[in-house]
């Protein structure tokens, strides 16, 4: 009696335990895409997901051991270490000798020379306060990540559905500020100088991203529902178009031209994803032809909706070619250190070319990138590529032993995100790179298959198909 009482109340506990990580990560996601939607001027809001951020990494300390036994987490741990002790790294304090080594250093040195005040001891990083603040953005990211790691496939789906959500009410918003005008106060961050759709953000390549993401989770969400719902299952077709024509709508009111070329094939994965069904282990032809039709009518709905990016496609203003030369002489002259997370805007300054000067504060590199050897150097030019290569082991486990479409939809949405981080910087807000690292967690999930046990589908309804183990994995 004593043992089974006991084994009664573990139970409990992991149950108290397993409730109390999903309403965390909910709420950090939540917190994170409401609120983390600014990436260069920071605002009090940005706080609350920075202040749950903590929280999460707190709870995950307190459950380490179960949070470096989940499958798959050692890698990531070990990704997202690398980049934290890199940042302490930057932040400690060098003798006057070792520092004013440093490439990129002699202008700062020459200034030491010719004052009053000795040679001090300086850090790695040319501004310790803005490469802190840079380390607090990423506390939203570091908390899912280690609350996610505790999470079972079914709480990861339920995000997943959170995010497609969240994505509707930036989209509802975004229609909203087209209305209202300009200068309505539903410009979250406002300094509005175009009429776009910015929704959640200040950016509208950034809202661009969200929607794509939620047209995504739209086809994938359709996947979770349908095989126990008979409704869904049979209109799915045209629930995916329907939510993919309205997300579309809302990635052309923003004018983002790289948001709107992402858009087409988003679209196409999004339809797939919702048609995608497996009957004993195969696929059913019967589908082809609708898969291949939407595919098309996607593409043609696409490029139509994208009449106001391609308007700016020819524009000889974008400021990223002018940036881009100059953004390469800077991490050349800072290479192999680097010049410290955040404050790319510092050292552009110092070597900004006459002919680029505008009257534009010149803040980020457009192009992830590029400023992470900036400010990062070999280091984090190592730790990139350590990421690449988990991610190119994962898509490979995912490809070998199918489980599921949830991998191949967060593969697709880490693969928007890092295709857009080469001309602009998604990543750097809060709430995407949130969301980055949740599908992350879908991808390393899918790449682990778990026990049949958590992925056990609610009671079917009357009238609904027997659903095979192959279409609950992932």
């Amino acid at each position: 009696m004593l043992m089974r009482a006991l084994g009664s109340a573990a139970q409990s506990d992991a149950a108290i335990d397993a409730r109390h990580s999903v309403r965390l990560a909910a709420g950090l996601l939540a917190s994170a895409l409401l609120f983390g939607g600014q990436s260069v001027f920071l605002t009090f809001v940005q706080a609350m997901p920075q202040a749950l951020g903590v929280v999460a990494l707190a709870y995950a300390a307190w459950h380490w051991r179960a949070v470096v036994a989940a499958p798959g987490a050692r890698a990531m741990l070990a990704i997202a270490a690398a980049m934290l002790a890199l940042v302490v790294v930057q932040i400690i304090p060098l003798p006057y000798a070792l520092w004013s080594a440093l490439p990129g250093r002699e202008v700062g040195a020459a200034m030491l020379a010719a004052g009053p005040g000795g040679s001090p001891w300086h850090p790695l990083s040319q501004d310790p306060q803005a490469t802190l603040q840079s380390a607090f953005m990423l506390l939203p990211a570091a908390g899912m990540l280690t609350v996610g790691l505790l999470l079972d496939r079914a709480a990861l789906r339920g995000l997943v559905l959170l995010m497609l959500a969240l994505a509707g009410v930036s989209l509802m918003l975004g229609w909203l500020q087209m209305i209202v005008g300009i200068d309505s106060s539903l410009y979250l961050y406002g300094d509005q100088r175009e009429l776009v759709s910015t929704g959640l953000f200040s950016n509208r390549n950034h809202q661009a991203d969200l929607l794509c993401l939620g047209a995504l989770s739209a086809g994938i969400a359709l996947y979770f529902l349908a095989p126990a719902q008979d409704g869904i299952r049979r209109h799915r077709f045209a629930i995916a178009c329907a939510a993919v024509i309205m997300f579309g709508a809302g990635v052309a009111a923003t004018g983002s031209r790289t948001g709107g070329s992402l858009f087409v094939p988003t679209a196409v994965v999004a339809i797939t994803l919702s048609l995608a069904e497996r009957r004993a282990g195969r696929r059913t032809r019967r589908h082809a032809p609708l898969v291949a039709l939407g595919a098309i009518a996607v593409i043609a709905i696409g490029w139509l909706l994208v009449g106001q990016p391609l308007a700016r496609l020819g524009a000889s203003d974008d400021l990223r070619y002018a940036i881009w030369p100059d953004a390469w002489y800077v991490a050349r002259s800072l290479w192999p250190v680097g010049g410290g997370f955040g404050t790319f805007a510092l050292s552009y300054q110092q070597i900004e070319s006459l002919g680029s000067v505008t009257p534009l504060l010149i803040n980020a590199a457009h192009d992830d990138y590029l400023q992470l050897l900036i400010e990062g150097g070999a280091v984090a030019l190592a730790i990139m590529l350590a990421f690449f290569a988990w991610l190119g082991v994962q898509t490979r486990r995912i490809a070998r032993a199918p489980a599921g479409r949830a991998g191949w939809f967060a593969l697709a949405g880490v693969a928007l995100l890092l295709i857009h981080s080469a001309v602009d910087y998604p990543l750097r807000t809060e709430a995407l790179s949130t969301v980055f690292v949740l599908l992350c967690l879908v991808i390393n999930a899918a790449s682990h298959p778990l026990p049949l046990a958590e992925d056990t589908a609610p009671p079917a309804e009357p009238g609904a198909r027997h659903i095979t183990e192959s279409e609950h994995r992932g």
